[in-house]
């Protein structure tokens, strides 16, 4: 369903991280899909048509998730605890969003339709279920 990201206005695609089960790698592969199916349009859940710049918005999308749940990893890594990582994030996002060229009515009406708290507890999930699998895999658990 979301795949594809949240867009408003002229700001940027985001990733709606939501729990309680984000995989990174399964994004990746399904935006990989949609873009080997050279769409001229998308229909965004969140929110409406996308007419124009599909693969733009395919390549935006895929380099926030990989560089917001990176993020989380290394804050998770890092020691940060939930009520930490709700606060450094909402900045972040803001901040990522506000680059990206959204105004600060649109950043204000991303949170509301996507609430940055919500991505901390499955970036959570995601990075100590995989971060287990990974030392298990190099021995080092």
């Amino acid at each position: 369903g979301d795949i594809a990201g949240v867009r408003l206005g002229n700001g940027p695609p985001i990733p709606p991280f939501v729990p309680p089960e984000l995989d990174v790698e399964s994004w990746r592969e399904s935006i990989a899909k949609i873009r080997a199916l050279n769409p001229v349009k998308l229909f965004l859940p969140h929110f409406g048509l996308l007419a124009d710049a599909v693969p733009t918005h395919l390549d935006a999308l895929e380099e926030r998730v990989i560089r917001w749940s990176e993020w989380f990893r290394a804050r998770i890594q890092n020691g940060d605890d939930e009520q930490q990582l709700v606060k450094a994030f909402a900045e972040y996002e803001m901040d990522d969003l506000r680059a990206g060229g959204a105004s600060e009515a649109e950043a204000l009406k991303y949170e509301a339709a996507d609430p940055s708290y919500m991505a901390v507890p499955a970036a959570i999930r995601y990075w100590r279920k995989h971060d287990t699998v990974e030392e298990s895999k190099t021995g080092s658990c």
